[in-house]
C-alpha cells in the first residue's frame, strides 16, 4: 500500500512539473508615475531589465504598469 501511494505521488509530481513547464510565466511590475527623475529612472531601468530578460528567456512575459498621476 505504501509503495502504491508513493508511486501515485511521484506520478502526480512529475505530471504537474511538465504542466508547469509548458506554461508561460507572467510577471507584473507596478511603478509610480514617472513625474520626475527618480521615478523616471525606475521606469527606464525596469524597461531595460524586461528587455534583457526577454532576450534570455522568452518563456517569461512581463507587464509594466505605471500610475496615471503621482497622487
Amino acid at each position: 500500500m505504501k509503495k502504491a501511494l508513493v508511486l501515485m505521488i511521484l506520478v502526480v509530481f512529475v505530471l504537474s512539473a511538465f504542466a508547469m513547464a509548458a506554461e508561460k510565466i507572467k510577471i507584473g511590475v507596478a511603478i509610480p508615475s514617472a513625474d520626475h527623475g527618480w521615478t523616471g529612472g525606475i521606469v527606464w531601468w525596469a524597461q531595460r531589465a524586461i528587455k534583457d530578460w526577454n532576450e534570455k528567456d522568452p518563456d517569461v512575459e512581463f507587464f509594466l504598469v505605471t500610475a496615471d498621476s503621482p497622487a
